[in-house]
């Protein structure tokens, strides 16, 4: 399974036990997508050729995750890597999967339990501009320096400059992030052959690290 893929016309790409449940809302939706901030060349590009204005992608509210099923992520899947139900309610990977214990009654002092997450907390958004050095490491290190919890509630990254070339620093980054559901393109085009690119690096290369 793998993350979904959205170019800048906010188009998707192909990719690849009952406990009470926990609302995301007052209203039970999934909060709202955060505004877009400019970090390196690639988004400053972006931002003067658009007038300021976001693309299409970056208005989607930001994925739905565990469809309001507590329990979601905290028993593993029989079909392991082969499941292709995208709603599919089980882990494919210890990176993934959430503690029950955690996920009952939101405390726990386990270790390697499993990660330590609500689903109210689901709404993460992170941004990288691959054209900049800078921000890449700033990223890298910004990462690493939370703990696998704190950055398993990302669930979307949006992604500046982009290229082939840049791989190996994107999968640095998508490494450290287990629950994340969506990847945005806001700087390029629909392309299917990017899409196809980075599904392989995402099913090839991270399939335990970033099973969704």
């Amino acid at each position: 399974m793998a993350a979904g893929v959205l170019a800048q016309d906010g188009i998707a790409s192909p990719a690849s036990a009952s406990i009470a449940p926990d609302p995301y809302s007052a209203d039970g939706m999934p909060p709202p997508a955060p505004p877009m901030r400019v970090r390196g060349t690639a988004a400053a590009e972006l931002l003067a050729a658009t007038g300021g204005r976001p693309c299409p992608a970056l208005l989607r509210p930001l994925p739905s995750v565990g469809g309001h099923d507590n329990g979601w992520n905290t028993q593993r899947c029989h079909d392991g890597r082969k499941c292709a139900d995208r709603a599919c309610k089980f882990y494919h990977s210890d990176h993934e999967k959430r503690c029950e214990v955690f996920a009952r009654s939101r405390v726990c002092q386990g270790q390697n339990c499993g990660l330590h997450v609500g689903l109210h907390e689901l709404n993460g958004s992170l941004e990288v501009d691959l054209s900049s050095s800078v921000d890449v490491c700033s990223t890298i290190q910004d990462l690493s320096a939370k703990t696998q919890h704190e950055r398993a509630k990302v669930v979307r990254i949006v992604v500046y400059g982009f290229e082939a070339l840049r791989a190996t620093a994107l999968k640095r980054i998508l490494g450290q992030l287990p629950l994340l559901h969506e990847l945005v393109l806001p700087d390029r085009v629909r392309e299917l052959n990017v899409a196809v690119f980075l599904c392989d690096i995402m099913e090839e290369d991270l399939p335990l690290f970033t099973p969704r």
